[in-house]
């Protein structure tokens, strides 16, 4: 068990040295980056930033060396309380392979935009030279280790020292999984949904989209009148009385929430949605009728913009859902792609560890 909990801490500072891979997709405007001999311009002064910032620029390889520390009488320590004896593991030898992507050379400002990521692969032929000039060979990244305490990269990995804080580190990166993959699935198609109902209201009343969708999902034209003064309440000032956010219609929380209740049911979930909408003060048939209105205002609307697809790289627009709830705009899709859904690297990622998937 402890050999594999070695195995596991050591993939893991390996995984958080690559940080850079996060970092590196905001796009960033970098002052003072183009210098002199560096400025975008060809041998005969034109303009054509390829001239300096060519492949050798824009795809860049190293080779790093990192060590681990195994502890080597392990059952000493567990049995009788010894003081662990480290034996120093190593070298882990990687290609930091480095890819750009300039989005913006502005010659006038005399700056450039760029994103970029690294990529760590192991290197199963490299060397590393210590200060005796003797080689060592590139060690197997999946070496296993028996560790207690991270002797090295501390300051990443903060004083986590026990089995039971790195899972408690994969359950909040699980949750985090979970928040990116909930954003991309239903928060930006809500926002969506959000701003065609407003553009729609610029052209109708509430009450009239209301009556439309109550008309669309089957309902009878007699029954419309029962969506007077409902405008204000459910398109503008519905609030989650727990937390003051807007959940009206028009806010980018609203049709995500509606939808997500469930259709009409004539029992708890209407009674919900009608108090949290303003119309719980109606009598039946007319609160059937508003609840059916606003559902399938609220429920053809985030359907229509995408809401609830399984999220993977063949979702549609897969790019423009990740810009809406992160404010960073990837135009290259094997980029995004590899952000996302990458096993080890991928903010949405899995792979399995011993069995477990991590």
């Amino acid at each position: 068990m402890a050999i594999g909990l070695g195995a596991l801490l050591l993939l893991v500072n390996l995984g958080l040295m690559a940080t850079g891979f996060v970092d590196g997709q905001i796009e960033s405007t970098v002052e003072s980056a183009v210098s002199e001999g560096m400025d975008g311009n060809d041998e005969d002064g034109n303009e054509d930033y390829t001239f300096d910032y060519d492949e050798d620029w824009l795809n860049v390889s190293s080779e790093k060396a990192y060590f681990a520390h195994s502890i080597s009488n392990l059952d000493d320590v567990q049995a009788n309380g010894s003081a662990p004896t480290y034996e120093k593991i190593g070298p882990f030898i990687y290609y930091e392979n480095t890819t750009r992507e300039i989005l913006d050379f502005d010659y006038e400002e005399n700056t450039i935009t760029y994103s970029g990521y690294e990529i760590y692969e192991w290197c199963e032929d490299c060397t590393w030279t210590d200060d005796d000039g003797v080689a060592h060979t590139s060690v197997s990244g999946d070496t296993l280790t028996n560790q207690v305490n991270i002797l090295w990269n501390t300051q990443r990995v903060a004083g986590m020292n026990t089995g039971i804080e790195y899972l408690e580190i994969f359950a909040q990166g699980m949750f985090a999984s979970q928040m990116i993959e909930f954003d991309l699935k239903y928060r930006a198609p809500s926002i969506w949904a959000s701003e065609d109902i407003s553009l729609l209201l610029a052209s109708s009343t509430g009450e009239e989209a209301l009556a439309g969708a109550y008309l669309a999902a089957g309902g009878s034209s007699d029954a419309i009148t029962a969506f007077s003064n409902l405008e204000q309440s459910v398109m503008y000032d519905a609030v989650d009385p727990s937390t003051g956010f807007c959940i009206a219609l028009t806010c980018e929380l609203g049709p995500m929430l509606v939808a997500g209740m469930g259709a009409p049911d004539g029992g708890e979930v209407t009674q919900t949605r009608a108090a949290l909408y303003g119309y719980s003060d109606r009598s039946e048939p007319e609160l059937s009728t508003i609840d059916l209105g606003v559902y399938a205002l609220a429920g053809s609307m985030f359907s229509a913009r995408g809401g609830g697809d399984e999220i993977n790289n063949e979702t549609p627009q897969l790019r423009e859902r990740f810009q809406e709830v992160s404010g960073v705009n990837i135009i290259n899709p094997e980029t995004l792609e590899f952000l996302l859904f990458d096993d080890f690297n991928g903010l949405l990622g899995t792979f399995t560890l011993s069995g477990v998937t991590l």
